[in-house]
């Protein structure tokens, strides 16, 4: 007896569920380092778009504050978005088996 064709479907909803919740998380982690770094180099630069290298001692206190409260926000969602892929692409292909 063959197996229903419904039941294929079935195993596959799950599995397609799960990609397109991965691929929502790598989405806001991305978006996230891309907010960040748009907020510390173009945003809230002083007088022109980004880095402030010798200009950082011209630079009002208040606006470093918020850039640097913007570069750790992006370090942790960077931080987070490699533990994530550590965890879900990289430790699952070292544990693979070769005949697999």
């Amino acid at each position: 007896m063959s197996p229903q064709p419904h039941a294929h479907a079935a195993e596959q909803r799950p599995h397609r569920m799960a990609l397109w919740l991965h691929r929502l998380i790598l989405a806001t982690f991305t978006l996230g380092l891309a907010y960040t770094a748009w907020m510390v180099f173009f945003i809230l630069a002083p007088d022109a778009p980004g880095p402030l290298l010798g200009r950082a001692t011209e630079t009002s206190a208040d606006l470093m504050m918020a850039r640097r409260l913007y570069a750790i926000e992006g370090w942790i969602t960077f931080a987070g978005f490699c533990i994530y892929l550590a965890v879900t692409e990289v430790v699952p292909r070292l544990h693979r088996r070769p005949d697999s």
